[in-house]
């Protein structure tokens, strides 16, 4: 009797202690850029959805969070831009990244001092085998914004000489 106890015991630690899905693949970020800002209006450019998967809204974030390097060159099309933010005048850090399924996952930490301003996290990884993030799909890229001029035949524009 005691050794079924004991044996329970045993196997219920193991399962406790085992890691969760053994076919998780660790993502290892390409590059992390982190700060903080004391101001709260950058924030609001922030993707929704937590992802950059275009150069026009990495450059927008890259400019208005002032990240303070130049600006890298980023292949959208194998790589993709996790964005965490905070509130609060606080660091950000990520646990581990894991691919499972075609599932990225994460999760974000940060200290807890209050005040005005926010902290964000900027990871590079590849995109490669990735559908979803943390159950989400990925966000298409925004389509660029047609000309208005480019969508009208040549006999609808008038030429107009101003002199004066």
């Amino acid at each position: 009797m005691f050794q079924l106890i004991l044996s329970a015991s045993f196997v219920a630690l193991l399962t406790l202690f085992a890691p969760a899905n053994l076919s998780a693949e660790e993502v290892i970020p390409i590059r992390k850029y982190s700060g903080v800002l004391r101001q709260n209006g950058p924030a609001l450019v922030a993707p929704k959805s937590g992802v950059i998967v275009g150069q026009a809204k990495f450059a927008e974030v890259w400019q208005a969070w002032s990240v303070g390097e130049r600006m890298p060159e980023i292949d959208f099309k194998t790589q993709m831009v996790l964005v965490a933010t905070v509130s609060g005048p606080n660091r950000t850090l990520s646990g581990p990244l894991k691919l499972v399924d075609s599932d990225l996952s994460y999760r974000v930490m940060s200290t807890k001092m209050g005040g005005p301003g926010f902290g964000y996290l900027l990871m590079l990884v590849p995109r490669e085998g990735v559908k979803t993030i943390n159950g989400q799909p990925i966000p298409e890229p925004a389509a660029a914004k047609k000309n208005p001029v480019d969508e009208n035949p040549v006999a609808d524009v008038i030429k107009v000489d101003v002199i004066g």
